[in-house]
């Protein structure tokens, strides 16, 4: 197999290696470089090591190396650089040098040629709020431009001549977007686990690789599931609107709520969050647990959940929590006639996607003591205006879609991407695909 060999733009290390003494090796970097079945998330369980065998640093390759002569060995690196046939490494390096071995020689080569290769490829972040450790990983391996103009007239800008897009915004990457990117794009890692907002379908037509970041995110979505079903069922915003209002009452039954103990909580969505969200929930003395679905799954068995109809779901529930992706079938199921088959003690959770309810009904029956109350992570639109209904009424807990929004989750999520795109153009499996091509 041959290579391309041409230089590209190096810089110098300094590495210290074993009886003082030191080598000038090749540290690459780029030549351009500019400043949720219907009702559950596509789950993909992983622990393997998002970096392949070929991203190493310097100090590793180097450890435990006794290098004899640094001037050698750099006029050897050169000697390697320069040589049109890389196969024939052989004829270049000096098989007598007593200290240092043969395979280090290749391995360094090989290594270069394919970080040369790699670092030729253009990766677009089209948005810049993201945790600098992401953008360093690819940074490091790839002509990497970071959007800093979030709106999507700069991303058709920039998209042109891109291979891969890490995708962390709500705009629509449809059809138009991936014409404007060119025929060379390879893949997108999306920063998210829902698509709603990414043309699926365009992509696997195309041939184009997809990943997304289920599992990392599944703790801080329930954690705010919990949240959200205690504020709204004891009322913290209603209290919080008397407090600021001077009408605070000491009646004893003034502002009662209702209780997570011996009640019964729906799952719409029994994915690895509303599994998430079963665990977190048992400490509360739930009396049971029912989830509906396209099909009875395993895992909910273990959880101890009963599978019904959605219809079941809602006439028995006392909290109903929406945890499923917004398809074309999930899309406004929770509508005038699904509220009307709800408890009037009932509380209503999303951390789903807001397109799953029907806001128009949700504020009639919220207004109408269809149902006790709701409290919503997600909405529609996003970001919801100040004056919509919704932010007017007492019984309705609203959270700017923060579900992900811890430090330690948003940068697992980032850094997943991230190291989907590198593995993508590298030609290797994807940690979390969509889809497999």
């Amino acid at each position: 197999m041959r290579y391309d060999c041409a230089p590209v733009k190096q810089r110098r290390k300094k590495i210290q290696v074993p009886a003082d003494k030191s080598v000038a090796i090749d540290d690459l970097e780029s030549s351009e470089e500019d400043i949720d079945d219907h009702f559950s998330t596509h789950d993909t369980d992983t622990d393997m090591d998002p970096m392949s065998e070929f991203e190493y640093d310097n100090e590793n390759l180097m450890e435990n190396r006794t290098v004899s002569n640094a001037s050698d060995n750099k006029h050897l690196t050169n000697k390697i650089n320069e040589n049109d046939d890389c196969d024939n490494l052989n004829n270049v390096l000096p098989i007598n040098q007593k200290d240092i071995q043969l395979n280090d020689w290749l391995l360094v080569s090989f290594v270069n040629v394919k970080m040369e290769f790699s670092s030729n490829k253009k990766v677009l972040m089209v948005t810049s709020d993201i945790p600098e450790s992401a953008i360093k990983l690819l940074q490091s391996n790839f002509n990497t431009i970071v959007n800093y103009e979030h709106n999507r007239e700069a991303m058709l800008a920039k998209v042109p001549g891109v291979s891969a897009l890490f995708w962390s915004t709500k705009v629509k990457l449809d059809k138009e977007m991936i014409d404007a990117a060119g025929p060379q794009l390879e893949i997108v890692g999306a920063m998210s686990a829902g698509l709603d907002n990414i043309d699926v379908d365009e992509l696997k037509r195309r041939n184009i690789k997809l990943s997304n970041t289920p599992e990392v995110l599944n703790a801080a979505v329930a954690d705010i599931a919990v949240l959200l079903a205690l504020a709204a069922s004891r009322r913290l915003h209603e209290g919080r609107l008397h407090i600021e209002n001077n009408t605070w009452e000491t009646n004893l039954l003034w502002m009662l709520g209702q209780d997570l103990e011996d009640s019964t909580v729906g799952i719409v969505g029994l994915g690895k969050i509303g599994e998430a969200i079963v665990k977190r929930l048992t400490v509360f003395n739930v009396k049971e647990f029912i989830y509906c679905g396209h099909r009875e799954k395993e895992e909910a068995k273990k959880l101890g959940a009963k599978f019904v109809t959605f219809e079941e779901l809602l006439r028995q529930s006392d909290f109903v929590i929406i945890s499923c992706p917004l398809t074309d079938e999930t899309r406004n199921m929770f509508n005038d006639d699904g509220f009307k088959k709800m408890k009037n003690t009932a509380v209503l959770v999303n951390v789903g996607r807001g397109g799953i309810i029907d806001q128009p009904a949700l504020v009639k029956a919220l207004k109408g003591n269809q149902i006790f109350a709701a409290g919503l992570d997600v909405m529609t639109p996003e970001p919801l205006p100040s004056d919509h209904e919704l932010v007017k009424l007492p019984n309705c807990v609203l959270i700017p879609h923060l579900g992900s929004s811890t430090m330690k989750t948003r940068t697992k999520m980032a850094e997943l991407a991230a190291n989907n795109i590198i593995r993508g153009l590298r030609g290797e499996e994807l940690l979390t695909p969509v889809f497999h091509l």
